[in-house]
C-alpha cells in the first residue's frame, strides 16, 4: 500500500509512503487551511487507484468526503457505530482507514476500536492515515489511539507555528523549520527514519 502525498526535493520528485513497511500508520496535522485535509485526499486517491480499499471517517464538509462514493464505507465522526466500522473493515485484501478532523473522534468505544484496528494493523494489509488539528489532536489524552498514532513517528506537519510541534509526528524543530509557516500545502515531514523533509502536498 502506497500512498503519494505530495512533491520534494531538487526535482521535485514524488514524496509516497509505503503503508506495509514498518509502521501502518501516518499522522497528518496542522492548523485550518493549512492544507492538510488535501493532503488526505491526495493519499486516499493515490490508495484507490493503485488498488487498496479505503473506508473515511470525516465530517461531511471535509473534502475527504468527496471520495465516499468510491469508498467501501463512509462515516460522519460525530455518529460512529463500532459494530459499522468493524464490518466494514473486514474481509481479505488491502484496506486503508482514512479519517479526517480526526479530533472530532470523540466516542470512547469508536476510541478504543481505532486503537485495537491500529495495534493489529501491522502485517494485516490494514492501514490508518489521520488528519487532524495540530492544537487538538490527541491533546487531552494520555493513552489511546491518538498517542499511538504520535508515538510511531511518522507524519507531516503542515505551516507549524512551534517548535514543540515536531513532536506531534517524532522529530525536534528549531526555529529554521518555521520560517515557511502559513504557506498552504507545505509541509515537514518525517517518512519513519527521523530525517525533516519539506514537501509540497498538491492543491486540489
Amino acid at each position: 500500500m502506497t500512498a503519494v502525498i505530495g512533491v520534494g526535493g531538487d526535482d521535485l520528485d514524488t514524496i509516497h509512503i509505503d503503508l506495509q513497511t514498518g509502521s501502518p500508520s501516518f499522522l497528518i496535522v496542522g492548523s485550518p487551511r493549512s492544507g492538510r485535509s488535501t493532503m488526505a485526499v491526495a493519499a486516499a486517491e493515490s490508495l484507490r487507484r493503485n488498488g487498496t480499499e479505503l473506508v473515511l471517517i470525516a465530517p461531511q464538509a471535509s473534502p475527504l468526503w468527496q471520495q465516499a462514493e468510491r469508498a467501501r464505507a463512509a462515516f460522519d465522526p460525530s455518529n460512529l457505530n463500532v459494530e459499522n466500522l468493524a464490518a466494514a473493515t473486514a474481509g481479505p485484501g488491502n484496506l486503508a482507514l482514512i479519517i479526517d478532523d480526526a479530533e472530532l473522534v470523540q466516542d470512547p468505544d469508536a476510541r478504543q476500536w481505532l486503537k485495537t484496528y491500529l495495534r493489529s494493523a501491522r502485517g494485516n494489509e490494514r492501514a490508518l492515515i489521520a488528519a487532524g488539528s495540530v492544537e487538538d489532536f490527541g491533546t487531552s489524552v494520555f493513552s489511546g489511539w491518538e498517542i499511538d498514532m504520535k508515538t510511531n513517528r511518522r507524519g507531516a506537519l503542515l505551516s507549524p507555528t512551534a517548535t514543540l510541534q515536531g513532536g506531534q509526528i517524532g522529530v525536534s524543530l528549531t526555529r529554521t523549520h518555521l520560517s515557511q509557516s502559513g504557506i498552504p500545502g507545505r509541509a515537514l515531514v518525517n517518512l519513519g527514519d527521523g530525517t525533516i523533509r519539506t514537501i509540497q502536498t498538491p492543491l486540489i
